[in-house]
């Protein structure tokens, strides 16, 4: 898995910089290699683009606790505040990039985001 790749893809769904999150990034491809399969391909294109989903996830988990923070410390609440929409929604695009790629994963119930349901 390519992290030049990973962090292309991270780009285009966070539109975040790569090279800022790049310890998020490594977490993330050592997650996607920690689930495989023994005889998976490693180099199958669909594990970027799960890894780079699964950064991207991350990144919207720590930028909503932040967010919340600061709601919490500034004492108001953000009317425009979408941070449960923006969670689900990179949720469900890990989740369909980690059901691409349940042929390379070693356990089909192994869930890198939380619990199914």
């Amino acid at each position: 898995m390519d992290l030049a790749s990973v962090m292309t893809i991270f780009n285009m769904l966070s539109h975040q910089s790569g090279a800022e999150f790049l310890p998020l990034i490594q977490l993330s491809i050592m997650e996607v290699k920690k689930g495989l399969r023994a005889d998976a391909d490693k180099t199958d294109s669909r594990l970027v683009y799960l890894a780079g989903a699964i950064a991207n996830l991350r990144y919207v988990e720590l930028d909503c606790v932040r967010e919340k923070q600061m709601l919490t410390i500034s004492g108001g609440i953000a009317v425009n505040s979408n941070s449960s929409e923006r969670y689900e929604l990179a949720k469900r695009i890990a989740g369909e990039y980690q059901g691409l790629c349940t042929d390379l994963l070693a356990d089909n119930d192994f869930v890198f985001f939380g619990t199914k349901g």
